[in-house]
């Protein structure tokens, strides 16, 4: 359960482009796909695994809508929405609700959700090399990239983007602590921008749940 809630912790989105060390080509490539991202409404579907020696195997799947700075994630009876700077973590099996201001998105953050790590991945990493590459069975293009600072807890990262640069099919990383996480993105889609409400809680919850409220 306690892998459980750290996959399920905040999400933070901001797209402002800072590739410095790719050949331009690359820069091009993932500065369109930044910008592409931050100007449309995104959803996928995904599946992911955590494991670390000694450690079980945590692995599950989700479904991510996300734009801008909202975003809504859906696992089984777990459920996160982000509207206005609020974070909602709702568990319908246990009927709790947990309230949350969006903070500073901490190294498991960006692990534990692959919406953290499309939406600032310009921010957090710099592109060291791309190559042709295979991901899932399908062609496609890998980026290897490394943290431009040294607080993320991550060692280094690898975004997989199909050979048209029109979807992202998957990411994998490996944490200072020897934690490998890795996300398959499936019905990857863009289109034009919705109504952010989408994105907000529900106005009331039944009367058996437990809401706890943390924003500060």
């Amino acid at each position: 359960m306690k892998m459980k809630n750290i996959f399920l912790r905040a999400l933070a989105v901001a797209c402002l482009l800072s590739v410095s060390v790719c050949a331009f080509a690359q820069e091009k490539t993932l500065q369109d796909l930044a910008g592409r991202i931050s100007e449309s409404f995104v959803e996928f579907d995904f599946s992911y695994s955590m494991t670390k020696a000694d450690s079980p195997e945590i692995t599950g799947t989700g479904r991510m809508e996300m734009q801008g700075d909202d975003y809504a994630m859906t696992q089984g009876s777990m459920e996160i929405r982000c509207f206005g700077g609020t974070k909602w973590t709702i568990d319908d099996s246990s009927q709790e609700v947990v309230i949350e201001s969006v903070g500073e998105t901490s190294g498991f953050d960006i692990t534990a959700n692959p919406s953290v790590l499309l939406a600032s991945f310009d921010e957090i990493f710099e592109c060291i090399s791309s190559s042709a590459a295979s991901f899932e069975g399908q062609r496609c293009i890998s980026y290897s990239l490394v943290p431009s600072a040294d607080d993320t807890g991550i060692k280094d990262m690898i975004l997989y983007l199909s050979s048209a640069v029109d979807a992202v099919l998957g990411m994998s990383l490996q944490m200072d602590d020897g934690t490998s996480a890795r996300f398959v993105l499936r019905n990857f889609r863009l289109s034009a921008k919705v109504d952010a409400g989408r994105f907000a809680a529900p106005a009331e919850f039944g009367k058996d749940y437990i809401i706890t409220d943390l924003r500060f």
